[in-house]
């Protein structure tokens, strides 16, 4: 197998990930500090901005706190698509085999895990304007990109066990989530919480997550709910929220006031909607037609040129690992080659400032006057290692150019 600068840089960051155990900070893990969540427990107002201050700081001052490094769902589900990512380009099992070790662990890693239920938190508490997380409240987009790593580990290895997994975590999504109706289309929850926020990604990965299982199992039920149809309803809500110009706001509080930044999660938004329109369960033409507009407001307001994914539309900086690794994702997706240009763009201003060539990972943000060199597990290496798989399996004749 040919070696190019790509795969080299992919397995440099497989082996830095597999050093550090698969443990490493987050950005948002300040309240991991026991004496900064007690000092700040007054108010949430509080909380959000010590995560804020510590998320910020060009240096880890972790450490000092007594927070430790933690192992992180998230990174588990992209640590387990990049390993079958990589196994279906070498076939070598070493990669698949690997693959039984990050499902236990997101088994052993779970907040809820009965005979019906299996579900997922962050490993940090996290605080926004209208919502707490502790550390118990399963998370509607964590469960479902869980999910969906089991699905394609299940599309690989047709483990029935899988089916089984997969059916709790829907169940999990559905029971503590919940289907919201409201005169602005159905939702699920982002939350286990009394009055949680309405996201439009999450809206998409669901509907995956659902006609995968439908797909794989022939069966439009679990329990009482009839999961075909809400996905139908989900996507229908998804399509109406599109805006004219392709782009989606980030969603809604309880009551409906706009949450309108414009980032990374218009990526997991197209992403879905290509993955359901392979399916072949519901309506197609509107889907498409919607994912392209979507991809087309991406490649045109989103990604400079340059190669660098603007932070929230249409503000440039700080640049950020995520979105560029999600750049990377979306383009990598796309069947032809009409924005491979773009695609080297930004894959290699994304080496060039943040792949550290010494110590072998990737910085967090590249801020207007320094630069954050943090590495963290889930937000940088995770989504990257996810990134770099996906550019390998799906552009291989593209990496050979770098």
């Amino acid at each position: 197998m040919v070696t190019n600068k790509i795969r080299t840089i992919f397995l440099e960051l497989m082996e830095w990930i597999e050093k550090e155990e698969y443990k490493g900070y987050d950005p948002y893990d300040a309240l991991n500090c026991s004496f900064l969540n007690k000092i700040t427990s007054f108010h949430p107002l509080a909380q959000q901005i010590i995560i804020h201050i510590i998320k910020n700081l060009p240096f880890n001052i972790r450490p000092y706190l007594g927070i430790e490094k933690s192992y992180n769902p998230t990174a588990f589900a992209l640590f387990l698509e990049s390993y079958l990512n990589y196994y279906q380009i070498t076939k070598n099992s070493f990669f698949l085999n690997k693959c039984k070790f990050f499902i236990n662990s997101l088994i052993k890693m779970s907040c809820i895990n009965t005979e019906k239920e299996i579900g997922w938190s962050r490993n940090f508490k996290f605080v926004t304007v209208k919502e707490i997380h502790n550390k118990d409240t399963p998370l509607t987009f964590l469960n479902a990109k869980v999910g969906l790593s089991l699905t394609k580990y299940y599309k690989i290895t047709k483990n029935k066990r899988i089916l089984n997994l997969i059916h709790n975590i829907i169940y999990t999504i559905l029971k503590y989530g919940k289907i919201y109706n409201t005169n602005q289309g159905t939702f699920i929850g982002y939350a286990a919480v009394k009055k949680p926020r309405f996201i439009f990604n999450v809206n998409a990965i669901c509907a995956e997550l659902f006609l995968k299982y439908i797909y794989y199992v022939k069966d439009k039920y679990i329990d009482q709910y009839n999961i075909q149809n809400i996905s139908i309803d989900l996507i229908e809500t998804l399509l109406m929220h599109q805006n004219t110009n392709g782009s989606w706001i980030y969603g809604y509080t309880f009551d409906f006031k706009e949450l309108n930044n414009i980032d990374f999660h218009q990526g997991f938004i197209i992403d879905s909607l290509l993955e359901i329109n392979k399916l072949n369960l519901i309506n197609k033409s509107n889907i498409e037609k919607s994912y392209f507009k979507g991809l087309i407001f991406m490649v045109k307001n989103q990604i400079d040129e340059k190669g660098f994914f603007k932070w929230r539309y249409p503000q440039k900086y700080p640049i950020d690992i995520h979105n560029q690794a999600q750049g990377i994702i979306s383009l990598s997706k796309y069947k032809g080659k009409k924005f491979d240009s773009l695609l080297k763009n930004i894959v290699n201003y994304t080496i060039k400032f943040f792949w550290d060539e010494r110590k072998k990972y990737f910085y967090y943000q590249k801020k207007l006057f320094y630069t954050i060199k943090i590495p963290y597990i889930r937000w940088s290496e995770a989504w990257m290692l996810y990134a770099l798989s996906e550019l390998l399996l799906h552009k291989e004749y593209l990496c050979a150019e770098f």
